[in-house]
């Protein structure tokens, strides 16, 4: 029976289930995001030799296998599946807002995930990248090109420009750009017809370009070869990156890269082997390399500038790409990577200007704009970067990179035979040009940014401790330190004599006042750093309350940790303890680490912890925020972890799991897996846990469920897993899945493969290894599926003991794996991948039975010492006798047994279990005992045979 023809009849109740139920999932590799901004995340991943493709900051986007995904898992990084069918059409990188805020024609893009500002598309439809860069919106395809994994840091780092100050020399650089060179050199690239990737004027471009940088002196130009693939026109072969290199004379290894594409390319229908002349995209950015060069030529930076003109921008960035990522793989330090891509174009009197960043490092395009407002006349606006030009790729590999362009896209000239330089503004290129030369002026020969800049409280209310890392370089004779009350303004400052000075102390503060604050390099000519870490800091009198506090269940205690005090006067810290609702009692005094266990506890009591710190003048903080936990003593007896979701109702599943315990005392858990984490301090107490799993819909499970469970198997434990659709979510959602060393199922259940079976062909499950049958409830299971059920997981256990079998309708799954157990040593471990529900009850309460029994529980109620009054081992007349007197003569009253697990208590004597011992007990045992009738019910429903002991 189809899918189809059950809806023809089903009521929307069940329509919702059947749904839910997807019919296939897709199977091998899966893009995932990782986000990696925990510095100890991120080395985690790194230690996996995962390479991603994509960045968006320091969340990564990477194709993966199912047994990546496992190892992934198994070390607890958390991920996200993007995408069950990679590349089956392109990606697409771009700006977050930009795809909104136009009026694109046509949504043919899915924003699959976002981060930093950027978005990660996928083309809906065959996509017409022209259509929407012509509206403004530029994307860049994302292929399957790995790239390094390179840890962003983030912290506030702002640019740092003293407009009073002088620098002549940085005055005669922007002085010295000149329009007329400027337009000669645009018009000249122009005249080449066109600069088209493999096209035969490409190379005599090529060597004008390199003969151009030879001009002004330089020595170190080279031509850097790639491969480079012309899908549009069919053509492959090598093309250049042309790069120029000036030796910086103090710190060589630190790099500036500036540079734009020299390549042109037409997409309107002409022909741009004959003419795609390019002048706006992008002569003005190779013009703008080759002017820098000009008024930079015999000056000798202090760090090493390349100057490069990229090849082959219009065919997937292939040299920046090729040129960035060697450049990440020998390890270049690359400090700022500045591209001009399309500069020479405005099509109004406003002279805007994108000065352009990606993610935490805003400063560059800061820098680029705080120098357009103190040399040109235009008006910079700093903007998060898209993915559409060659600064792409430096970041993608690691790099901080500044990009601007025009602030009016040139549309009508864009890849057309329009893109002329009679449709240019060259008095704007040429502020433009300056802007940028003065921007690479100042990170080549300015001090870098000082690194692990820190504020930390003296304690007296009124002083702050700056520290630092000092510089290597000869040339620094000291340090700035500023603070201000407000955020980029300093209205004091401190300086600090000596290269190798690496602290400050500030006093005359106000107490209780934030302060802002930021630490500047200084060398021998009085310039500063040119960007600055900015800080906040507060002086206090009272020590604040410690942060970052968390508890964790230990054996037989409870481990705390938290984050260390800044104060230079702490002196220690108290540790608190409560137990709900009662007030924190004091438990430990002078404790000088940033970690403590707590041993004097009690099993099964949640405890509320809270830090203070202590100062040298006993100055007690506020309560740091509570973390609570209860010790690990695996003691508690029985947690059921429900996270089934209706149908069964709530009610119906407590009662079933009542039953099927048979009178064992138990905790139910609600857990959603979508939004809580399971907790170990619960897990800890309980020396069984039943994972009850009967959603129809296969749902993956958290990471952190993984890691806490195999936590809890570390000790002498168990755990009985169980329910429907279960080995389906732990395979990702794919099926037929195999596993292996390092998944859950393979270490625990000895499982190695499974399989989902789609047919409603369930009828019962054949116990094996002496285990009962177990027959489905017809009442229980829906309706339209007649008594049976379908999307059952099987099972390949070669490793583990097989206790239950596929009984199948059809016959064509019978004999299949549906239940296993295995004897781990330190942990045992059962899983049943059955609808465990959907099953009569007494069966399921005959297989549990058997189930703890294996475990090791204390759990069978003795039917005969709770009928037998006097305790001789039998129910005979004697007892008659004593229940007799009991109820009609007020007697001694039947012995109270305690008979069902955990301490629950039976009154002996109540036979027929309706909590009065009456004259119906005594019918009930002089029935059983004279005329043969049922023994005493079993008040524990530990026995599945009812009516008493069989």
């Amino acid at each position: 029976m189809t899918l189809h023809r059950w809806m023809i009849v089903l009521s929307l109740p069940t329509l919702i289930l059947i749904f839910i139920i997807p019919v296939s999932a897709a199977t091998g590799p899966v893009i995932a995001r990782f986000d990696l901004e925990v510095r100890s995340e991120f080395d985690k991943f790194a230690d996996l030799d995962i390479a991603p493709f994509c960045r968006l900051g320091n969340t990564f986007i990477a194709e993966v296998s199912p047994a990546e995904l496992r190892e992934i898992r198994a070390q607890g990084i958390g991920y996200e599946v993007l995408d069950t069918e990679p590349f089956s059409r392109p990606y697409y990188i771009g700006t977050v807002e930009s795809l909104p805020s136009r009026r694109v024609p046509a949504p043919d893009l899915e924003r699959v995930t976002e981060a930093a500002g950027l978005a990660f598309y996928k083309a809906l439809s065959e996509f017409d990248l022209e259509k929407y860069q012509a509206c403004g919106f530029e994307p860049q395809e994302v292929g399957n090109r790995k790239i390094p994994l390179v840890y962003l840091p983030g912290g506030n780092l702002i640019a740092n420009v003293d407009e009073t100050a002088v620098d002549p020399v940085r005055d005669g650089i922007v002085a010295a750009v000149d329009q007329d060179s400027v337009y000669a050199v645009n018009t000249r690239l122009e005249n080449f017809q066109t600069r088209l990737t493999l096209s035969d004027s490409m190379n005599v471009a090529r060597n004008w370009i390199k003969a151009r940088f030879e001009s002004f002196g330089y020595t170190d130009v080279t031509l850097s070869q790639f491969w480079c693939s012309d899908n549009r026109y069919g053509l492959s072969g090598y093309t250049d990156n042309i790069v120029c290199r000036v030796e910086g004379s103090a710190y060589p290894d630190k790099v500036i890269v500036i540079g734009g594409h020299w390549d042109s390319i037409v997409y309107d229908g002409n022909d741009p082997y004959v003419f795609a002349p390019g002048s706006d995209d992008n002569g003005s950015g190779t013009t703008a390399t080759l002017e820098i060069a000009r008024v930079l030529a015999g000056l000798t930076p202090k760090k090493t500038i390349i100057f490069i003109a990229f090849g082959s921008e219009e065919n997937g960035l292939t040299g920046s790409w090729d040129w960035a990522t060697d450049a990440a793989n020998a390890g270049m330090d690359i400090e700022l990577m500045i591209n001009l891509d399309m500069i020479g174009y405005t099509d109004d009197t406003y002279p805007n200007v994108g000065c352009n960043y990606y993610h935490s490092y805003r400063a560059g395009a800061e820098l680029m704009a705080e120098m357009g407002n103190e040399y040109t006349w235009l008006v910079p606006d700093v903007v998060l970067a898209g993915g559409n030009s060659d600064h792409y790729p430096f970041y993608q590999v690691g790099y901080n990179i500044a990009y601007a362009d025009e602030g009016d896209f040139n549309t009508p000239g864009w890849h057309t035979v329009l893109d002329l330089t009679s449709r240019m503004d060259f008095p704007y290129m040429t502020e433009v040009i300056k802007m940028v030369a003065a921007t690479t002026y100042t990170v080549a020969n300015y001090p870098s940014p000082v690194d692990n800049a820190l504020a930390r409280d003296v304690g007296d209310g009124q002083s702050l401790q700056v520290e630092w890392d000092a510089q290597t370089d000869p040339s620094i004779v000291g340090y700035n330190v500023s603070w201000g009350t407000t955020s980029g303004n300093y209205s004091w400052s401190q300086y600090v004599a000596g290269g190798s000075a690496e602290l400050s102390t500030i006093s005359g503060l106000t107490t209780e006042q934030p302060y802002f604050l930021t630490v500047t390099a200084v060398d021998n000519e009085g310039r500063e750093s040119y960007v600055k870490p900015e800080l906040t800091a507060t002086p206090h009198i009272v020590p604040q309350p410690p942060t970052g506090l968390t508890a964790e269940p230990g054996i037989w205690q409870v481990d705390l940790t938290w984050s260390a005090n800044l104060e230079l006067d702490l002196d220690h810290y108290n540790i608190y303890r409560a137990i709900p609702p009662g007030a924190p009692i004091l438990i430990e005094s002078g404790w000088s680490g940033t970690n403590y266990s707590d041993t004097d506890i009690s099993s099964g009591i949640m405890y509320d912890y809270q830090i203070t710190a202590v100062d040298a003048d006993f100055n007690e903080s506020d309560y740091s925020t509570i973390a609570t936990a209860a010790a690990a003593t695996f003691d508690q007896g029985v947690a059921v972890i429900d996270v089934t979701t209706n149908p069964p109702s709530v009610a119906e599943r407590e009662a079933f799991l009542a039953n099927v315990l048979g009178g064992i005392a138990f905790t139910r858990y609600e857990y959603n897996t979508a939004e809580e984490s399971l907790n170990k301090s619960i897990l800890g107490q309980y020396e069984l846990i039943i994972w009850y799993d009967d959603r129809s819909s296969g749902v993956i499970w958290k990471d952190e469920d993984f890691d806490k469970l195999r936590w809890y198997l570390t000790y002498n434990t168990n755990v009985l897993l169980t329910g429907w659709r279960v080995a389906f979510g732990l395979s990702e959602l794919t099926s037929p899945q195999s596993f292996s060393p390092g998944d859950f199922l393979y270490d625990y259940a000895g499982v190695t493969g499974s399989e989902e079976i789609t047919d409603v062909d369930l009828q019962s499950a054949i116990g094996q290894s002496g285990f009962p049958n177990m027959a489905l409830d017809p009442d229980k299971v829906f309706s339209v599926w007649d008594g049976k059920m379908g999307w059952i997981g099987t099972l390949t256990a070669p490793l583990g003991e097989v206790i239950y079998t596929f009984d199948s309708y059809s016959g064509a799954n019978t004999g299949k794996t549906v239940g296993v157990r295995r004897d781990n040593t330190t942990n045992k471990f059962a899983f049943l991948s059955l609808p465990f529900y959907y099953f009569e009850d007494a069966d399921a309460q005959a297989m549990m039975s058997d189930l703890l029994d294996w475990f090791g529980m204390e759990h069978t109620c003795d039917c005969t010492s709770f009928g037998d009054i006097n305790q001789d081992d039998a129910i005979n007349p004697v007892d008659v006798v004593l229940l007799v007197n009991y109820v009609y003569k007020n007697l001694d009253p039947p012995l109270p047994v305690v008979s069902c697990f955990q301490g629950t208590q039976a009154v002996n004597g109540d036979y027929n279990c309706d909590g009065d011992i009456n004259p119906v007990d005594v019918v009930y045992i002089v029935n059983h005992v004279y005329k043969n009738g049922v023994g005493p019910c079993n008040p524990c429903l530990c026995n599945p045979y009812p009516g008493g002991c069989p």
